[in-house]
């Protein structure tokens, strides 16, 4: 009877141990979340996030809940939408290529998490890199371009 007993226990406490089924990619805990409608902000706040998207909210810690490869502790910092820059230019000519790809990772690094390049002389380039990003080989901000100028590559409009 006792061994029945300890045998029942000890499985009940390794149940209660065990690792956590569900799988996210990232656990962020002790965030404060501002809500862009109300301004209102929300603190003590966690979050699962899997393939990019937030899975789970919760004001209660997440990370014993998810098996996670990244676990944050975001106490004193602040979780928002990302913002949208809907007025690039990205130009200067074939010399400023490499100067202008340069800026994509500090889009990134202010909160800028999408672009509308609205066209400049760099058409091919933005192209490549918006295609780039999407498949995870450049680091930069989602990217939409209206394409190539309409009065043509290297035009002087006479407005």
């Amino acid at each position: 009877m006792k061994n029945a007993l300890l045998l029942g226990l000890c499985s009940a406490l390794a149940a209660c141990s065990s690792p956590p089924d569900e799988r996210a990619d990232i656990v962020i805990e002790n965030a404060q979340i501002i809500d862009m409608q109300t301004g209102a902000i929300a603190t003590q706040q966690s979050l699962a996030i899997r393939d990019g998207i937030i899975i789970k909210r919760s004001d209660k810690p997440l990370s014993s809940h998810y098996q996670s490869s990244t676990l944050i502790d975001a106490k004193g910092q602040y979780v928002m939408p990302g913002l949208w820059d809907m007025h690039v230019h990205f130009g200067g000519g074939d010399e400023l290529i490499e100067e202008n790809k340069q800026l994509l990772p500090l889009y990134l690094a202010y909160g800028v998490t999408t672009v509308r390049d609205a066209a400049a002389d760099l058409s091919e380039s933005v192209l490549s890199w918006r295609e780039q990003v999407k498949q995870g080989q450049l680091v930069g901000p989602t990217i939409f371009t209206s394409g190539p100028k309409l009065e043509g590559k290297g035009s002087i409009s006479a407005w």
